[in-house]
Parts: C-alpha cells; sequence; structure tokens
C-alpha cells in the first residue's frame, strides 16, 4: 500500500531513460552555469568562484574524467515499472499530489548532501508542508576514512535533519507499525 520512489541526481537521471522528466522539456542550457557537483546557477556572483572550489575538494573536471562520470542508478535497487523514478521536485511533488500523499519517508545513500538538499530531497519537499521523516538505519552519510568507523556525517545528518525538519524512525519500528498484508 505505499507508494516507493525513486530520485536521483539530475547527472543521472538525464543519461537513464528510465528517468521521467517534468513536462518533457529540458532547461535552456545556454542560460545556465553547471558546477561540477551538477548544481545549476543562472547567476554567478564572481563567475569562477564556486568552480574552483569544487575542483579543490573533488579534482578537476570531476564530473567529466572521474569514476563519477560513469555512475548510474544502482542496479542493486530494482525500480519497479509501477515505481515513479524522477530527478526533479517539481515532478516529485506533482506524483505525490495526484495521489494525494502527504507523508514521506526517506531512506538512502548520501543522508548529508543528497538525501537532504537534493530536488525531491528533504529539504525542498519540508519546505512544501510534507510531513517528511528519515529511516535512520536505512541511510548513509558521506564519509571520510577518518569518519567512516563513527559514521560521524551520518550522525550529524540525522541529527540536523531532527532538529529541522521532522522524526526520524527505525526500520522495525516502521515495520512493526505496517499493517499485516492482506491475504
Amino acid at each position: 500500500g505505499l507508494l516507493v520512489c525513486h530520485v536521483t541526481h539530475e547527472w543521472i537521471g538525464q543519461r537513464d531513460p528510465r528517468a521521467r522528466k517534468h513536462g518533457g522539456g529540458q532547461a535552456d542550457e545556454a542560460s545556465l552555469a553547471v558546477s561540477p557537483g551538477g548544481e545549476r546557477r543562472a547567476y554567478e556572483a564572481v563567475p569562477g568562484w564556486r568552480k574552483g572550489i569544487e575542483e579543490r575538494a573533488y579534482g578537476k573536471d570531476f564530473l567529466t574524467k572521474s569514476p563519477l562520470a560513469r555512475m548510474n542508478e544502482s542496479r542493486a535497487i530494482d525500480i519497479l515499472p509501477d515505481e515513479p523514478y524522477v530527478y526533479q521536485t517539481d515532478l516529485l511533488r506533482a506524483i505525490l499530489k495526484e495521489r494525494g500523499i502527504e507523508n514521506i519517508i526517506y531512506t538512502g545513500f548520501a543522508t548529508d548532501v543528497c538525501v537532504l538538499r537534493a530536488d525531491g530531497g528533504i529539504e525542498p519537499m519540508a519546505g512544501e508542508s510534507y510531513r517528511v521523516f528519515l529511516m535512520r538505519d536505512a541511510t548513509i552519510g558521506v564519509e571520510f576514512q577518518d569518519t567512516f568507523a563513527e559514521r560521524r556525517s551520518t550522525a550529524y545528518a540525522v541529527r540536523f535533519f531532527e532538529v529541522n525538519f521532522g522524526n526520524s524512525v527505525l526500520s522495525s519500528d516502521f515495520i512493526k507499525a505496517c499493517p499485516p498484508e492482506k491475504d
């Protein structure tokens, strides 16, 4: 009885024919600056400043010459034909509105970045007054060698979510709260 939606980053969704686009159109590429992180900017107060910071962090030509450039949606996650797969907040909102959905439960990778901030993520959807929940044992932040053992990025993201957006839940508690399937 739950709708499972798959939300991905735009640079993955644009290359994957399974991902749906809102309105079927694309943005006017000539009017937008695209950062190595994939964010679109129509205006840069200091041209090149953000790109320099991103290149320092991720390396030059990160999106075109790193393993990230070849990254696709994980094949470990089955996307069933009736499950929406999107990369735009507007399309996710339209799907949820059409079905009368008011509550969203988030899981996934990059809690501290994508799950919280990307299109279709917690921040844009909470800003539209959806009730958002985070399944805290079904997500992980972007960890570094010195943070991985303690999952510090993940812990920070969960705490940030709980303070600013909603309640987190454990998957076991969620499963217990679901009504049993009818035969």
